[in-house]
């Protein structure tokens, strides 16, 4: 969020802190799971929900002051380390996302995927799995 909302101030956000917020998001109401696991179970309906598909210009309709965003904290870094914005956790404990890569033993795309676990390990995403664990957890 921008620096001057009025959220910013917090230590941390609650899920009622989203009622009658600007969300800038990349998916709609009906596919965002954040609102609907979370907010329109409890009732919470922000002010307005405004869908962009690319991250970098939700990123900036955040720092410009249009609403709130979220997004993973190293997807993030450079706008905090710049100064551009200031990121809470959701809730005290903060909310987050396990990633999992399921494939087939035999698949031959298992080199791609096997890279690809690789790079997001090297960005400090995850851990490196054990080779010859069969669930790899990101």
């Amino acid at each position: 969020m921008k620096h001057d909302n009025p959220l910013a101030q917090k230590k941390w956000l609650e899920f009622t802190d989203f009622d009658q917020e600007n969300i800038i998001t990349i998916r709609s109401r009906s596919r965002n799971r954040f609102f609907q696991k979370y907010l329109k179970p409890r009732g919470i309906h922000p002010k307005r929900f405004m869908v962009v598909g690319d991250p970098g210009a939700m990123m900036e309709m955040t720092v410009s002051g249009f609403g709130i965003a979220m997004a993973p904290g190293w997807a993030i870094q450079s706008q905090l380390s710049a100064g551009r914005i200031r990121a809470l956790s959701i809730t005290r404990p903060g909310m987050y996302l396990t990633w999992q890569a399921i494939f087939l033993k035999n698949n031959a795309s298992l080199v791609f995927l096997q890279e690809f676990i690789r790079l997001i390990s090297r960005a400090g995403i995850a851990s490196l799995p054990n080779p010859g664990d069969r669930n790899l957890t990101l």
